[in-house]
Parts: structure tokens; sequence; C-alpha cells
């Protein structure tokens, strides 16, 4: 069972049908949503980000919506930052602060209310959390996988609802896969109820690709790092 990876998101390709639908939450520059376009019949992505607005080109197959994903529907303060990724949550100094149009996962995913749905892509940087938490447990029964990253890295704090989070997952019927190595900034959930995996086909994904592929990007940082000097 193959893995793709694209900035801190882990993911199975082989589990996108041709006609499948994929939601990418936090489009950013769009590189996630070129990487699984050519799999599935459509995108459907959200990005709250002024920044990017008009200002990438997509695939004719990705949909995207100016709105952020969050635990409750409305409007919020966004803060736009430079040198980190914009938020909800996290502030650089002197960043814009707008507001901008909020959906819950309910909402978003009514825009496909009869389609599974293969692949949920989330990185919106500290609501995760709240979304997950929050969203009503029948919405999970149609997601095939998703790719989420927390941000414990930024906020130690949120640790201990992360593992709740991780665990309502589980309770939920997922297969959890910590693909990233000193923080949960990388995790995948597979749907066991739509798509069994043997123990052998565990073993690979959270113990083969993740060693394995983390120790090949130490040695080729490593390598390049020498042929620079």
């Amino acid at each position: 069972m193959n893995v793709s990876y694209y900035w801190c998101h882990s993911f199975l390709p082989g589990l996108i049908r041709h006609d499948g639908v994929v939601f990418d939450f936090g489009v950013n520059n769009g590189g996630f949503a070129r990487l699984v376009a050519p799999k599935c019949a459509r995108v459907v992505g959200f990005e709250a980000d002024p920044t990017w607005l008009g200002r990438v080109s997509l695939p004719a197959n990705v949909r995207v919506l100016p709105q952020a994903l969050a635990a409750k529907a409305g409007t919020l303060r966004f803060h736009v930052n430079q040198a980190t990724c914009s938020s909800l949550h996290y502030s650089d100094v002197g960043a814009e602060t707008v507001e901008v149009p909020a959906v819950t996962l309910a909402d978003a995913l009514a825009l496909e209310p009869a389609a599974r749905i293969d692949l949920i892509k989330m990185d919106i940087e500290g609501e995760e959390v709240a979304v997950l938490r929050d969203a009503p447990s029948e919405l999970f029964a149609r997601v095939g996988q998703m790719t989420v990253e927390f941000h414990d890295f930024l906020d130690p704090s949120s640790l201990p609802a992360i593992l709740e989070v991780i665990e309502r997952m589980k309770s939920l019927g997922f297969l959890v896969f910590k693909m990233s190595w000193h923080s949960y900034g990388d995790m995948l959930f597979v749907n066991r109820r739509l798509q069994p995996m043997s123990l052998l086909q565990q073993f690979k994904v959270g113990v083969i690709h993740k060693y394995g592929s983390g120790i090949g990007r130490i040695l080729r940082r490593w390598f390049l790092s020498k042929a620079k000097r």
C-alpha cells in the first residue's frame, strides 16, 4: 500500500477513486490540490487567506471557496501572517487582521451530500482540534481517510486536546498513523469500515514507510549539506 507525502501530509493515494471527491481545507498555494486533482473527479478547497485569492493557478476540477473551516459558523477574525501561515489562532507581530466567513465541517461536506469522500486534508492552523472534536459523529462515516496537521509544535498546551481527538477518531472506527516523529504534525486516519487494512498493511504504513521515508529525508539533507561545502 503506497503512501504519498506533501508538506506534513501523508495519505494513501490508492484509496482515491477516479470518480471520487477530495476536500482540501487550507489550500494555501495550491500544491496539495494540484497533486491530488489528477487522481479524482473533483477537489473542493477552502482557503480564507486573501493572500492567495485569485493568484493561484489550479486544475479545472478544483473549486476553492474563500472561507475558513471552523468549529462554529459565522464571521471570524483571521490573522494574515507573513512569517508563518495565516491563522484564526496564531498571529505574527504586526499581522493584519481581517474578518472572514467561516463554515463548519457539516456545512462543507454538505456540498457533496451523496458521495463517499475519499480524502480530507486538514491544515487549518490550530482550529483542527475544535473542528474534529465538535463535528457530529455521523459525518465521518463516509470519509475514507483524513490527513491532518495538528499544531502541538506551535502550541504544546494543545497536546491533551489533540490526544482526546485522536481517541475520538479511534472510537469512530479510524486506524491512526502518527507519521511525524517529534510531534503530531502529520497524522493519517483511515476508516477501517470503508477501507479494511491487514496487519501487514498497517505495519508497512505505520513503520516501514514512516521510518524509511524519514531516514531517507535525513540522508538527503545530509548529502545536500555536504555537497554545498
